[in-house]
């Protein structure tokens, strides 16, 4: 393949000797200022009910009881595993591997930048503040969420896809391959901006490409096989994968379903909206200030527009759970910005206007009711805020006390699925949409699984059922907002008096050595036995 002149490699760069430490004090100064702004922000609770599931996977891998959801994350929950051997199952173990994610990327993407722009070495001194400064790089990893590593693994593609486009190599093609498939590997839906990004800079390269297909199709067995194993069958995988996704999320907030809930619908578009304005802002303006007047290398144009256009595309039509689905963007936009600077430009000034843009959308107020998530400090803390007061309104007995039931059809599955991570003593029995339209099913969450009633797979309803637990519980505790005729069917099951007025209103909180003696609880038409196994 004959390279035109704007396309080929820049040579190794030849820098004075002083300017390799100024790199690297650089990148360690920008993952200390990170980690350190990341674990202020750090709360006491998972703020999201995927961290949860992924704590309870990396004890009992799962993936029908949502441990973690469909279809798994194998390779995510491998990697939380070795830190949980160190921390224990808990959220500090997930913030940890959040940040190390997030920060890995900081050196790869100095040492990409000063390999594409050896004229310019200040570029690869500002490189990992823009990337570690960004909102949504300081958000996933305060909330402990896998998007860091998503960002980083994009990194690695982009990397691998330009070194094969500048010589086509088999070694160079299943590196491409190994990082696509990681990416898969970490979350699926990342090939919605890995594909089109390797189709794209590999164009009519036929043999690279056959062998970065070879390479992404053994790498996906080899997560795929056991996570379908885990499954009973890759059969059942699917089926929950496409419950979670077309059944239930896309159905409620998806332009295209007729299912959808107009206020979800537009709180999807917003959401969009924030997480884009985060990602392109700040370098929009490094842009500006830098003046590029000569074009990117086309290798590099190809891939951050075919990244970037079809995954926007695609989370407009479907949905946009949270910034992080748009993470793997960052190294895209950071590319973009610094890689088509003008040779001795004002790239200081630039980086600084950037950083005090990231800083001050990072600060901004929150829009609750409006935006679900915003990529925030303040949504941040006040997602920590309520979570705390959730708990707290349960009143739980000292941890270590006495094993808990908590009961609830009100609260959302989230916050009583986070307390479960927390509190290993405490389990929750909660109602979670289903797939269908003001329909919901029962489940029992530990802070290791997550029990469907009737099951196997959650978000789906079945005939009347009895699940046998394989812990038993001391205390039970109603939810204060529990609904007036759960409350009145749990309240028929007690064999212990109660005052009307308690019987009316407030949190109940019961000895079930007294109140429940035959250890068995009916909520709906499902019934939960704790009796200990013989």
């Amino acid at each position: 393949m004959e390279l035109r002149a704007q396309d080929k490699p820049h040579p190794a760069p030849v820098l004075p000797p002083p300017e390799w430490p100024r790199i690297g004090l650089s990148v360690v100064l920008a993952m200390l200022v990170h980690a350190l702004i990341a674990t202020a922000l750090c709360g006491d609770y998972p703020l999201d009910i995927d961290v949860a599931n992924l704590l309870a996977g990396s004890v009992h891998f799962a993936p029908l009881h949502h441990s973690p959801h469909p279809p798994g994350y194998l390779v995510y929950v491998l990697l939380l595993r070795c830190v949980t051997f160190f921390l224990g199952p808990t959220i500090q173990a997930a913030q940890v591997l959040a940040i190390a994610c997030t920060v890995a990327g900081a050196p790869v993407l100095a040492w990409f930048v000063l390999r594409m722009r050896p004229d310019e070495p200040r570029l690869a001194l500002l490189a990992p503040w823009l990337w570690l400064l960004a909102p949504v790089a300081l958000f996933h990893s305060a909330d402990a969420q896998m998007h860091g590593a998503e960002a980083t693994t994009i990194l690695l593609l982009l990397i691998a896809v330009l070194r094969a486009a500048e010589q086509p190599t088999t070694l160079r093609a299943v590196a491409v391959g190994a990082c696509l498939a990681l990416g898969i590997a970490l979350r699926p839906s990342l090939v919605v901006i890995g594909g089109p990004l390797v189709l794209a800079v590999l164009f009519r390269q036929w043999r690279v490409l056959l062998v970065v297909a070879l390479t992404v199709l053994v790498g996906t067995l080899a997560w795929l096989v056991p996570t379908a194993w885990a499954c009973g069958g890759l059969a059942p995988l699917l089926d929950a994968q496409r419950l979670l996704t077309l059944s239930f999320s896309a159905a409620s907030r998806s332009i295209f379903s007729s299912r959808a809930s107009a206020d979800l619908v537009r709180g999807n578009m917003l959401e969009l909206a924030v997480t884009l304005v985060s990602l392109w802002l700040p370098v929009l303006a490094f842009a500006a200030l830098t003046r590029p007047r000569q074009p990117l290398p086309q290798p590099l144009a190809r891939a951050v527009l075919a990244g970037s256009v079809p995954a926007v595309l695609f989370y407009l039509a479907l949905f946009c759970d949270e910034p992080g689905y748009l993470a793997g963007l960052l190294p895209l936009t950071i590319a973009w910005a610094l890689l088509g600077a003008q040779p001795r430009s004002k790239v200081v000034l630039a980086a600084l206007v950037a950083v005090a843009l990231q800083i001050g959308l990072f600060c901004a107020p929150d829009l609750p009711g409006l935006v679900p998530k915003m990529p925030s400090a303040r949504y941040l803390w006040r997602a920590d805020i309520k979570a705390g007061v959730i708990v707290d309104s349960l009143h739980l007995p000292p941890p270590g006390t006495a094993r808990v039931l908590v009961v609830s059809d009100l609260q959302t599955e989230v916050s009583l699925r986070m307390l479960t991570a927390v509190r290993h003593d405490v389990a929750a029995l909660m109602r979670v949409p289903t797939t269908k339209r003001n329909d919901h099913a029962w489940g029992l969450a530990t802070f290791d699984d997550w029990l469907p009633l009737p099951g196997p797979v959650l978000l789906q309803t079945g005939p009347a059922a009895t699940i046998h637990t394989d812990r038993e519980f001391d205390v039970l505790i109603v939810d204060a907002q529990v609904t007036p005729p759960t409350r009145r069917q749990i309240i028929a099951q007690l064999r212990c008096p109660l005052p009307p007025e308690v019987q009316a209103a407030g949190n109940l909180q019961l000895p079930i050595a007294v109140c429940l003696p035959q250890r068995q609880l009916t909520v709906g038409k499902h019934t939960l036995d704790f009796n200990p196994r013989r």
